[in-house]
C-alpha cells in the first residue's frame, strides 16, 4: 500500500521557510515595497557596493508570479528529500540546503562580474535585468547531498528501476541545468555548482568514516590461575587470557 513520506523536522523547516518567504515577497511587491524588494534578489553589481546579503536572500525568493516553481520545490522536498533526512541528519540537511544555494549564487555572481570586467561584450548570464532569484539550486543541492550518502549503492526507483546513486545524481544535475535554460529563476551555473557541492557535502562524512583509523584491540593479558581447564577446583595450574571485556579459559 502506498504511503506518503513523513517529513522530518529539517524538511518541515525548509518547506515552511520557502513558503513563508514567497508569500512575504508577494505581499511586499503588492504593497508597493519595490525599493526593498529590489535589493533582495541578487544583482552582482550591487555586491560590490556592499549588498552582501543578496546571495542568501536571493535563494529564498521566487518571482511573485512563479507559484508553480515554488509548488514544485515544496513537492520535491516532501517526496524526494524526506526519505533522505534520516541518512543525512537534520543539521547536515539544513547545512547542505543553505551552503549549496550560496555556492550557486556566489559562483554565478563571480562569473558575471569577471565577464563584465574582462570582456567588452560579456555573456548574458543573468536574466530579468541581472536578477538571479530562486531556491531551485538549493533544493537541488540538498537532494543530491542525500543521494551522496548512498554513494556506490544501487537505488530502487519507481519509474527508473534500479540505478546507481552516482548516475541518478548526475542525471538530476543535468536535468536541472537543462531546465534552467528556460528561465524560472534558476541558472545553469547555479544548478551545476549547487549539485557538485551537494554531492561533496553528502559524501564527505562517509569518506571521513572510511579513512578514520580503527582503534587497535587491546593485547591479551595472561593470568596464572589455580586449577585446570575442565575443573577449576582440581589440583593443577591453568591460565586465562583476558582481552578487553572478553575472557577465555584454557
Amino acid at each position: 500500500m502506498f504511503q506518503l513520506p513523513r517529513p522530518g523536522r529539517g524538511v518541515k523547516a525548509l518547506m515552511a521557510i520557502l513558503a513563508v518567504s514567497w508569500i512575504l515577497f508577494v505581499l511586499l511587491a503588492d504593497a508597493g515595497g519595490g525599493e526593498i524588494a529590489g535589493v533582495l534578489p541578487l544583482v552582482p553589481e550591487q555586491l560590490l557596493r556592499g549588498f552582501l546579503w543578496q546571495p542568501l536572500t536571493a535563494m529564498l525568493l521566487q518571482p511573485p508570479s512563479s507559484i508553480g516553481a515554488i509548488a514544485v520545490q515544496l513537492f520535491i522536498l516532501w517526496f524526494a528529500v524526506s526519505p533522505m533526512e534520516d541518512r543525512l541528519g537534520t543539521r547536515k540537511l539544513l547545512q547542505s540546503f543553505f551552503f549549496a544555494g550560496l555556492a550557486g549564487n556566489v559562483l554565478t555572481a563571480a562569473v558575471t562580474l569577471a565577464g563584465s570586467a574582462l570582456l567588452d561584450s560579456p555573456p548574458h548570464l543573468l536574466d530579468d535585468g541581472a536578477l538571479y532569484i530562486g531556491s531551485g539550486s538549493a533544493v537541488l543541492g540538498v537532494w543530491v547531498a542525500g543521494l551522496g550518502t548512498a554513494r556506490g549503492q544501487i537505488l530502487r526507483t519507481g519509474f527508473l528501476g534500479e540505478i546507481k546513486a552516482e548516475h541518478l545524481a548526475a542525471g538530476l544535475v543535468g536535468l536541472g541545468v537543462l531546465l534552467s535554460f528556460g528561465g524560472g529563476g534558476t541558472h545553469p551555473l547555479g544548478e551545476l555548482s549547487a549539485g557538485a557541492f551537494g554531492w561533496w557535502w553528502g559524501t564527505r562524512g562517509r569518506v571521513r568514516a572510511a579513512t578514520r583509523p580503527s582503534s587497535p584491540r587491546p593485547a591479551p593479558r595472561f593470568e596464572v590461575l589455580e586449577g585446570g581447564n575442565e575443573n577449576p577446583g582440581r589440583a593443577g595450574r591453568g591460565w586465562r587470557a583476558r582481552a578487553g571485556a572478553d575472557e577465555q579459559w584454557h
